[in-house]
């Protein structure tokens, strides 16, 4: 049996259970089928781009893998900061952001519209205020404390892109927390591309240039890094 701390928090469970109007019997069945459904929207799309935007399976995996201890590993570096903007970019179903929204103005943009208000959605019910931004624009017209890239630089041909395009919108000394480009590439996720690996040294490179390291923890999940601007 998994210790609590690994499984999905109940209350997850539920607010996804209500907001595709199905019983938990049946979501348990999806999670099951998660990679499965993944991968066919991986494999029917028209392309990446498209399938970010449009695929609905992805809120499976992203309720799994949000579990209760990997959303602790994450933000616990900067768990007790306070009065501060964080931007979670990519936010997915928002648990990470939820998670410091207490004393702190958290900023929510995704791509997916179905991630995006089931994120709403639970942030209404749950009373962990998420401030949602719909366009690329309204991120762009703020400057945040904090920017949370986890778990996405994998999922870009153009990783450094995205990177390079944060570093306008920090704060002098802000902070990104990332799990860079330390990953592995397996089946069950063909969405973590060969392509964004060849950028490693370009990512390493240009971190030590203009960011300080500041904190790193390796989990189970992903490895954790906190970057401080110079």
């Amino acid at each position: 049996m998994q210790k609590s701390q690994n499984r999905i928090h109940p209350v997850l469970i539920q607010l996804v259970s209500k907001f595709l109007d199905i019983s938990e019997t049946e979501l348990f069945t999806r999670l099951q089928n998660r990679q499965q459904l993944l991968n066919d929207d991986w494999n029917n799309k028209k392309s990446i781009e498209d399938f970010y935007k449009s695929t609905k399976n992805y809120l499976y995996d992203l309720v799994a893998f949000n579990n209760i201890e990997r959303v602790k590993q994450t933000i616990y570096p900067i768990k007790d900061f306070k009065g501060i903007k964080i931007l979670d970019y990519a936010g997915g179903v928002g648990e990470i952001g939820m998670a410091l929204s207490e004393g702190n103005k958290v900023y929510y943009y995704d791509v997916n519209d179905f991630n995006k208000s089931f994120a709403k959605f639970s942030s209404q019910k749950t009373g962990r205020p998420l401030i949602i931004l719909d366009t690329l624009e309204q991120v762009k017209n703020l400057k945040y404390e904090i920017i949370i890239l986890m778990d996405i630089l994998e999922h870009l041909d153009e990783p450094m892109e995205l990177l390079k395009s944060m570093e306008n919108l920090l704060v002098d000394h802000g902070f990104i927390v990332t799990s860079g480009l330390n990953y592995g590439l397996c089946d069950s996720h063909p969405m973590h591309l060969a392509s964004a690996i060849s950028h490693r040294d370009e990512f390493n490179k240009y971190m030590q240039d203009n960011y300080v390291l500041r904190f790193y923890h390796e989990t189970k999940y992903s490895p954790v890094y906190v970057w401080s601007k110079k």
